[in-house]
C-alpha cells in the first residue's frame, strides 16, 4: 500500500479567496506549524477572515492573541505578532512548550489586520499568511444581550422547563436540537437541586451573526441515584446566534452546563484550559465527577464518542467531523478536517497540521476501540503533505483541535467522490 505521497494538486482548485484560508496546498511543506489559535479566546478557525470584539469585554482595552506552536524537527525559537498588516512585529511571550501569547491596544472605529509568524530555530517559519485576520472593535453592547440568553437559559434549567429552555435554542443548532431536548429532559431525571452560576470571560463575534462567548462557571447539584451533592467548576464555550430577536444557542462545548446526560452527542469540540475534575454520566445515569482528559474513556460517562459513520465527500471539498459537514471550496478556512483531491482518485488531504498514522490495509473501523498516542508514530501533516490511501487503506488521526479519530475509505468514485468510514472522538480521548 502507498502509505504517504507528496502531490501538488492544481492551482486551478484555488480561488484567491480559498488561498487565505489555513490550508495551503500545492505551495512549499513547512514543518512548523500552529495547533490552534485564539483571539480573546475565541478560535480562528470557528470565525471567517473578519472577527469584532466588543470594547466592554476588552481588559484594559487590550485585544488577546494566544496559541501554541509546533516544529516537526527542533524547537520553535520566535513567535510574533503583527497587529497592522505586517508593517511592525511584536515578540511574544514564549513557553518551552511552545504556548506563546501577545496583547496589544485595541480601538473602536479601527481594523486591525493580525498575523502571527512563528519562527524555529533554524530559521523556517509558518505560513504566517494564512493566519491573516481583521480584527474590529464595536460599542455595541452584546454582551448585555448574550447575558440576557443565558440568563433565562439557566433560569429555565434549574426551573427544569424543557419549553423554555428549548425556545433559547437556535433552529440550526449545530448538534442535533431532537438529541438536546431529549438529553436535557434526562439531565433533569438525573439531577436534583441544580445550582449554577457564571460569568462571561470572553466575547467575539464572526461573519454569520454568530457570538462565541467563553465563560467560567460553579455548579452544584445532587444525584438523583445516590442522593450524594456533586460539584465543579471550570471553563467552557457558547456560540449564539444573533438576529432580530434574543440571541440563541448555536453550539455548546465541554465541559457541558446543558445536557451532560448525552455530551458525545451535544457538544461540539472540548474547550481547552480545564484541570479540575467536571460533573460527567454514565450510562447508568450515575453521577460523578472526573478528568477533563478522560471525558469518553470507558466508564466516564459523558463524552462517549460517535458510532462508526459513513462520510461522501465530493471533489475538491472538504469534511469536518465535530458536526459531519461537508464544506466546499478548499483550502477550507471554515474549520474542515480532511479533503478529497480530484487531482489523484484516492487522495485524501488532510488539514495542515494534523497529525496521522496509517494503519494498513484492510482496516475494519466498526473494530476499532482506540487510537494510538499522538505522540507516537505518527506524522505532522506539512502544507503539501497529502496522504494517498488506498481503497482499503485506513488512517488513525489527530486533529488540529486536538481531537482523535480513524477513518478508512471504502469507495472511490474517481474525480467525482470519495466514501470513508469514520470514528471520532469529540471529547479528545483516544477510546472510541
Amino acid at each position: 500500500m502507498m502509505r504517504s505521497l507528496l502531490l501538488l494538486i492544481p492551482l486551478a482548485l484555488l480561488s484567491p479567496a480559498a488561498q487565505a484560508g489555513w490550508w495551503i496546498f500545492g505551495q512549499s511543506g513547512n514543518e512548523v506549524s500552529l495547533s490552534y489559535l485564539t483571539i480573546n479566546g475565541v478560535s480562528f478557525d470557528e470565525t471567517g477572515p473578519r472577527i469584532t470584539v466588543y470594547s466592554n469585554t476588552l481588559k484594559d482595552g487590550q485585544a488577546v492573541v494566544k496559541g501554541r506552536a509546533s516544529v516537526r524537527k527542533g524547537k520553535i525559537g520566535l513567535v510574533e505578532v503583527t497587529a497592522d498588516g505586517g508593517d511592525s512585529w511584536l515578540k511574544a511571550t514564549l513557553s518551552a512548550a511552545g504556548d506563546f501569547e501577545q496583547r496589544f491596544p485595541a480601538e473602536s472605529g479601527k481594523v486591525y489586520k493580525v498575523l502571527v509568524r512563528v519562527t524555529d530555530t533554524s530559521g523556517k517559519t509558518n505560513d504566517w499568511q494564512s493566519t491573516a485576520k481583521e480584527l474590529s472593535v464595536s460599542e455595541r453592547d452584546v454582551r448585555s444581550e448574550v447575558k440576557g440568553a443565558l440568563d433565562a437559559l439557566v433560569a429555565a434549567y434549574q426551573a427544569e422547563d424543557p419549553t423554555k429552555f428549548m425556545a433559547l435554542v437556535a433552529e440550526d443548532f449545530a448538534g442535533d436540537s431532537v438529541v438536546l431536548d431529549r438529553a436535557v429532559r434526562t439531565d433533569f431525571t438525573n439531577f436534583d437541586g441544580i445550582q449554577l452560576s457564571y460569568t462571561i470571560s470572553n466575547l467575539a463575534s464572526s461573519d454569520g451573526g454568530l457570538v462565541a462567548v467563553t465563560i467560567a462557571y460553579r455548579r452544584m447539584l445532587i444525584s438523583t441515584r445516590s442522593g450524594q451533592v456533586v460539584s465543579d467548576s471550570g471553563t467552557t464555550q457558547f456560540v449564539f446566534r444573533t438576529g432580530d430577536s434574543v440571541p440563541k444557542v448555536y453550539s455548546m462545548k465541554n465541559p457541558l452546563i446543558f445536557g451532560v446526560s448525552d455530551a458525545s452527542e451535544v457538544a461540539t469540540g472540548t474547550q481547552p484550559g480545564n484541570d479540575a475534575p467536571v460533573i460527567a454520566v454514565d450510562d447508568t445515569g450515575a453521577v460523578t465527577t472526573v478528568d477533563p482528559g478522560t471525558l469518553g474513556t470507558e466508564g466516564g460517562g459523558s463524552g462517549v464518542a460517535v458510532a462508526a459513520a459513513n462520510a461522501t465527500i465530493p471533489a475538491a471539498q472538504g469534511f469536518r467531523f465535530s458536526d459531519a459537514s461537508v464544506i466546499g471550496n478548499p483550502p477550507i478556512p471554515n474549520g474542515a478536517d480532511i479533503a478529497y483531491n480530484a487531482g489523484g482518485p484516492g487522495f485524501l488531504v488532510f488539514r495542515t497540521g494534523t497529525k496521522y498514522r496509517a494503519i494498513g490495509l484492510g482496516t475494519n473501523v466498526d473494530n476499532i476501540t482506540s487510537a494510538s498516542d499522538q505522540s507516537s508514530g505518527y506524522t505532522t501533516s506539512a502544507a503539501n503533505d497529502n496522504a494517498a490511501l488506498a481503497a482499503t487503506g485506513g488512517y488513525e488521526f489527530y486533529t488540529t483541535g486536538q481531537k482523535y479519530g480513524v477513518l478508512s475509505i471504502t469507495t472511490i468514485n474517481a474525480g467525482v467522490s470519495i466514501v470513508i468510514r469514520y470514528k471520532y472522538q469529540p471529547s479528545g480521548a483516544r477510546t472510541f
